[in-house]
């Protein structure tokens, strides 16, 4: 009997069957038919098509074999997705039995499943842009292998086999098998997937090589890793690299590096950079808890640029030479100690403590405030500045009366009628200015007399004159005595311009002495110019007392105010 079969309409299909005699060997027998049933059809249906198989007459056909060849044609009442049987017999040894020879469908099964049945490789199924090269690409970097091999060193399996091992859900146990796979399948495959808890010591290059993961061990083992990337390993060990090697979600031991760039990476040994050149650390901390720190050290001689980009807690920047850079910054810097000589470094942020070791004459710039003036700082904005807030506001309360209340409203009418009894003051004072300005009303009166040509002439206002002390005194009639024209005034040198002249600048050009009379005491001519100047002048006012200054400002005398808010007189109080 064949085997179910697909083809499709208008195909001839072959079915085959043998013969045995009654004793079980094979034989030709007589009058051979087939008949073919149409599936699912009636029992009493009539068959699709009948006739009579070929016998196989080779000498290498043993006797009884027969094929039937059915032509599936519209003609013969065949149609597209039919499924049929072919029944066959025979006459033999007096019997007619009964055989099957096989079935078949009729559809697009009959291309479908010899295509997805068949296997795919490069060498078959290469052609650019084919279905076949599409899906034998996919089976590579889809979900057999998902772009990467996998590799397990503790529960992996071993074998290189391709599609089989280093696979998502069947990992390899060697990196080195994982490598064999990842050479093997398609162009190559460059990333490989280390499964948790798996340790990889590196025996061959892996330059631009990725190995993904997480809580994975890799020691460099002085490989080559140019190029390469790491993620999620503990690291250790020694790496040659002529560019960058990347680090990133790495837990970094002791470790000597060339051209490493790093993030988000964790420090607890020592990093030492052993070739010139860039060396990147971004957003990276210590792992060692206090005020311990990594160290990250140098080869001499290897000029190198350094960058802690956002670096978190202490460190040891130890080697530095001249013509090294290097840049230390972040908000949560701990403890840094600089050793070596000359070279420049940088830091910039908020570090708790920074000693500088170097010799020679080194460069460092700071853009970065040590911890302990953050925390003055702090201190005085969060509890010094504001307690005296409360203070003040506490006395301003006082002040007013009232809590909340703004000083200026409360005080606005006592500002007034301090400001109504200045202008007042400032009037009295501009007219006694006019009085004695050249041509006022006092100057006029002070010039009328100075001008008199006779004491004869001020209306009697002068007694008779009866004593001078220090001159002998006169007697008759004093205008006799005085003569025309002052002529018997000849001690005194008359009445004259240059007379005049002396009187005026001793009486108007002659610096006075500040004094103050007493409270109900006459002042002398000098007090009182200074008492009305002091009143005039400068003076405060406090509640009801207004206090009058001299001239170095302090208090001269005290009035009383009627009323704190509206004064209308005052009274002299000392």
């Amino acid at each position: 009997m064949s085997g179910h079969q697909h083809a499709t309409l208008e195909d001839t299909v072959y079915f085959y069957f043998g013969a045995n005699d009654t004793s079980g060997s094979g034989g030709d027998g007589a009058t051979p038919l087939f008949d073919v049933r149409e599936a699912g059809a009636a029992a009493s249906a009539a068959p699709l098509l009948s006739g009579t198989p070929t016998l196989l007459t080779h000498a290498n056909f043993p006797a009884g074999c027969y094929e039937v060849a059915v032509a599936a044609t519209a003609a013969n009442g065949f149609a597209a997705n039919d499924t049929f049987g072919v029944f066959c017999t025979l006459a033999i040894d007096s019997q007619n039995p009964t055989g099957f020879a096989g079935s078949c469908t009729l559809g697009a099964d009959a291309i479908v499943f010899p295509v997805w049945d068949r296997l795919l490789t490069g060498a078959t199924h290469n052609i650019t842009n084919s279905a076949g090269r599409k899906l034998r690409q996919l089976q590579e970097a889809g979900n057999i292998y998902g772009g990467r091999v996998h590799i397990d060193t503790i529960d992996g399996t071993a074998g290189t086999t391709t599609y089989e091992n280093g696979t998502t859900d069947n990992a390899v146990i060697l990196l080195a098998s994982g490598k064999t796979i990842a050479a093997a399948v398609g162009g190559g495959l460059h990333d490989f997937h280390i499964i948790n808890g798996s340790t990889i010591l590196l025996a061959e290059s892996t330059t631009n090589e990725s190995y993904f993961g997480d809580n994975w061990i890799l020691q460099l083992g002085g490989q080559d890793v140019a190029g390469a990337y790491f993620q999620g390993a503990k690291v250790s060990g020694v790496g040659t690299s002529t560019s960058e090697v990347h680090f990133e979600g790495c837990d970094v031991a002791t470790a000597s590096i060339q051209l490493g760039h790093f993030d988000f990476c964790s420090f607890d040994g020592t990093v030492t950079h052993t070739l010139a050149g860039d060396y990147n650390y971004h957003n990276c901390y210590s792992k060692v808890a206090g005020i311990g720190g990594p160290t990250f050290a140098k080869t001499a001689g290897q000029t190198v640029t350094v960058q802690f980009r956002n670096w978190s807690g202490s460190a040891t920047l130890s080697g530095i030479e001249a013509g090294d850079v290097m840049t230390i910054s972040g908000t949560e810097l701990g403890a840094i100690v600089l050793n070596g000589a000359e070279g420049t470094v940088k830091v910039l942020g908020i570090y708790e403590s920074l000693t500088d070791n170097r010799t020679g004459s080194p460069t460092l710039v700071l853009g970065a405030y040590e911890g302990s003036d953050v925390t003055d700082i702090l201190a005085d904005t969060g509890t010094t500045i504001p307690a005296t807030i409360v203070t003040a506001q506490n006395d301003l309360d006082i002040i007013t009366g009232a809590t909340g209340v703004n000083l200026l409203t409360a005080t606005q009418s006592t500002i007034d009628n301090i400001n109504s009894g200045v202008g007042i003051i400032i009037q009295d004072t501009n007219e006694l200015q006019l009085d004695w300005a050249n041509g006022g009303r006092l100057d006029v009166i002070l010039d009328a007399r100075m001008a008199e040509a006779s004491i004869s002439t001020t209306g009697g206002a002068v007694d008779t004159v009866t004593t001078l002390t220090g001159h002998t005194a006169q007697t008759g009639d004093n205008f006799t005595l005085i003569g025309t024209a002052g002529a018997g005034l000849t001690d005194l040198g008359g009445m004259s311009t240059a007379m005049k002249a002396e009187i005026y600048a001793a009486a108007m050009q002659t610096q006075m002495t500040e004094s103050y009379a007493a409270d109900t005491v006459a002042p002398t001519a000098e007090q009182f110019h200074f008492m009305q100047w002091s009143a005039l002048h400068e003076f405060s006012i406090a509640g009801t007392t207004l206090t009058s200054k001299k001239l170095d400002s302090t208090s001269s005398m005290t009035h009383t105010l009627d009323d704190a808010t509206n004064p209308t007189s005052r009274t002299r109080a000392t």
